[in-house]
């Protein structure tokens, strides 16, 4: 027979554990794979616990028991396990669970097949206090890229001892969730984890299991912790799943006033982050669309009137530029604006407009034949443009479609010299009717690409985020507003 290469040290912390301990360690015991230790650690147990444990210590050689003076609780009977074991491989188990024969030898074997593998875990079967499966409870097993979410790895596991060396083990504050906090620390670590996709362990769900005793404090830990994993990851999709759970959380406990808080957080972070490719890419399909069919007639349009008023104001301040004149004219359209700066202005070094729709590109360019410009299809973040060059940028009544305001912001503030003037005029709604118009943009998935009306306090926060400093503001007619931003960080 082939010598068994790794020594596993299996912890049993127990207290009170007498109904169903037996069957614990003997399914142990009746492991196939046969270099283990199985240390027992009796927390001050009162019943026939110790006695129990006894018994199979005098039967087994590989059974050692050891037994706490006071009730020290689960991190600090782990701790104590692991100090004294002696193998190469770690795991633990509780009383009221049961391993498959082969659960250990099958998890040893993908140490065996990769040893860059450092930590390796099962799936599990929950089981009623009979020992029959339980087919009414559907969660347990997952993956590990949700553990910002939840508990994906659960009770049946398998690790190398230096990550217990190299974390410390458990900490001894963290009773009733030190498993899951170990985890999270392992995986923040950077060690390979593995999920071995076979039911291995029968995990049982009883009245008097901590889970059971304990689901009130176990609800505020997992709150908790959510909470504490909602800052720590960078990833917006699991970001948003935390929030989904900690909404369907506050509605099981009839938490109205958080769940509404959740929902509106969750949404916020869906819609206005930015963060999510699908809608991104829609948005600016939609915009395209738009603009794409409007080309002909932009000037013809009703509401042409309110964003035409922003025009001359804004020719006046380009022309408050002192030397040569750098232009980039964003969401230029049928390059409007841009014939007027070329027209009234003599010191036009280089202009540059850029467009998201062809057709309106095409217009522009017939518009401005014969003029010292160039118009190209494309936006801020598509299009190669020369960094810290332009002096002035002029972005008229088109910001309200860009799905990543903060992006498209830095991405200017790249393209612009130091202390350079970007000049945004946009729609403008205040208050309540500022809102419900988001909202409704939101709830109907963003028609036309139109993608959020701003506030002065959003854009001077973002374009503090982005390096700009607010300069003025200043409304224009009933529906439009006109920001200057100056560049102060390169």
């Amino acid at each position: 027979m082939e010598k068994e290469r790794y020594k596993v040290s299996i912890i049993l912390p127990v207290y009170n554990g007498e109904k169903y301990l037996s069957l614990a360690i003997e399914s142990i015991l009746k492991q196939t794979y046969k270099n283990f230790e199985l240390i027992i650690i009796d927390d001050c147990s009162s019943d026939q616990t110790h006695s129990i444990a006894l018994k199979y210590k005098e039967k087994d050689s590989r059974v050692r028991v050891y037994r706490n003076k006071t009730n020290s609780k689960l991190p600090v009977s782990l701790n104590a396990g692991f100090h004294v074991a002696t193998g190469e491989l770690f795991t633990w188990t509780s009383d009221d669970n049961i391993l498959k024969p082969e659960t250990i030898e099958t998890m040893v074997h993908v140490f065996e097949q990769d040893p860059n593998v450092d930590f390796v875990y099962a799936d599990i079967i929950p089981i009623d206090e009979d020992g029959k499966i339980n087919r009414k409870i559907p969660y347990l097993n997952g993956e590990i890229d949700e553990i910002y979410v939840r508990n994906p790895i659960l009770a049946c596991f398998l690790y190398k001892r230096h990550i217990h060396d190299c974390l410390k083990g458990y900490n001894p504050n963290t009773f009733l969730y030190e498993d899951y906090d170990f985890w999270i620390r392992t995986y923040e670590a950077g060690f390979k984890i593995h999920h071995l996709k076979k039911k291995m362990y029968y995990y049982r769900i009883h009245k008097k299991s901590l889970t059971s005793l304990k689901e009130k404090e176990l609800l505020q830990f997992k709150i908790k912790l959510l909470k504490r994993n909602f800052g720590k990851t960078n990833d917006k999709c699991i970001k948003i799943k935390i929030l989904k759970h900690l909404q369907e959380i506050y509605y099981q406990q009839n938490r109205i006033d958080k769940y509404i808080f959740f929902i509106l957080y969750r949404k916020a972070m869906e819609y206005f982050n930015m963060g999510i490719r699908d809608k991104n890419r829609n948005i600016l399909d939609q915009s395209k669309k738009c603009f794409d069919k409007l080309a002909d007639l932009y000037e013809f349009q009703s509401w042409f009137s309110e964003p035409e008023k922003c025009y001359q104001p804004v020719i006046e301040i380009v022309k408050t530029q002192k030397g040569t004149l750098r232009l980039l004219d964003l969401g230029c359209g049928n390059g409007i604006v841009l014939k007027r700066v070329c027209d009234e202005l003599s010191n036009v070094e280089k202009a540059l407009g850029i467009d998201l729709s062809p057709n309106m590109v095409e217009k522009a360019k017939e518009r401005l034949y014969g003029c010292n410009c160039n118009v190209i299809e494309g936006t801020i973040e598509s299009v190669k443009i020369k960094p810290n060059y332009y002096n002035m940028v002029l972005c008229m009544h088109s910001f309200h479609h860009y799905p990543k305001p903060l992006r498209s912001l830095k991405h200017i503030n790249k393209a612009m010299e130091k202390n350079g003037l970007l000049i945004l005029a946009d729609n403008k709604k205040n208050g309540f009717e500022r809102w419900n118009y988001n909202w409704k943009l939101m709830r109907q998935g963003y028609p036309d690409g139109d993608m959020w009306i701003y506030s002065k306090l959003e854009l001077l926060i973002l374009g503090k985020m982005a390096g700009f400093k607010m300069e003025s503001f200043q409304n224009v007619g009933d529906k439009s507003f006109i920001t200057i931003f100056r560049k102060h960080k390169g």
